[in-house]
């Protein structure tokens, strides 16, 4: 598992049975095998981030900014919080700032 694809290219395990996984995806296929389990780490992590703290939706908000999208909208209704979309340009914005902005 690595964010590090200028090292790692796709292509770079192409002829063994190894593949390279970015840790969002992997984060959301370990969420489709196990549901229940994943979704009682978050929250333990979550509590460990002192400096700084984040509260849930933030929480959410940063896996979406890393791309667990799966386990940020499994999370987002465990806990009752917003889900943030990711915008083409990967910033994050909210379903309330879509209604605002069409208005």
């Amino acid at each position: 598992m690595t964010k590090n694809l200028k090292d790692f290219p796709s292509g770079a395990f192409s002829t063994t049975s190894i593949r390279r996984l970015e840790p969002g995806p992997y984060l959301d296929m370990l969420y489709s095998e196990e549901p229940t389990a994943v979704c009682a780490v978050p929250n333990t992590c979550r509590e460990k981030l002192k400096r700084p703290p984040a509260d849930q939706e933030h929480y959410v908000a940063i896996l979406m900014s890393h791309h667990c999208i799966d386990l940020a909208q499994a999370l987002s209704k465990v806990w009752q919080v917003a889900c943030p979309k990711v915008a083409q340009n990967g910033s994050l914005y909210y379903a309330a700032d879509e209604t605002r902005t069409a208005a």
